[in-house]
């Protein structure tokens, strides 16, 4: 599909080693993707909007029903008012735009 994919892991098993944030740093890149632990994604997210780049996160959160009624995957977020309120990682997501994901 004519994208490059560069991975980053701490320890060194595949891609690059170590943080993400780091490694965005000394690599060009249009659009970042990531997953993973929310201090990462928090950094991944500064470091993109800093840059001025688009960045989509996958968030990691525990889904008991997979509907949104038990609350248990519950996000806040924010619009683009500014305005917080709580989506469901379920069924809202689990992707969302790191402009919208209050971490």
């Amino acid at each position: 599909m004519g994208s490059t994919v560069k991975i980053a892991t701490d320890d060194g098993s595949v891609g690059h080693h170590g943080f993400a944030a780091d490694f965005l740093e000394e690599t060009p890149f249009d659009l970042c993707y990531a997953c993973g632990p929310k201090p990462m994604l928090k950094a991944v997210s500064k470091l993109c909007k800093q840059m001025n780049k688009p960045c989509w996160i996958s968030l990691e959160e525990r889904m008991a029903c997979g509907i949104g009624a038990c609350l248990g995957c519950a996000v806040e977020l924010k619009r683009s008012n500014g305005e917080s309120y709580y989506g469901h990682v379920c069924k809202d997501g689990p992707v969302f735009s790191s402009e919208e994901v209050v971490l």
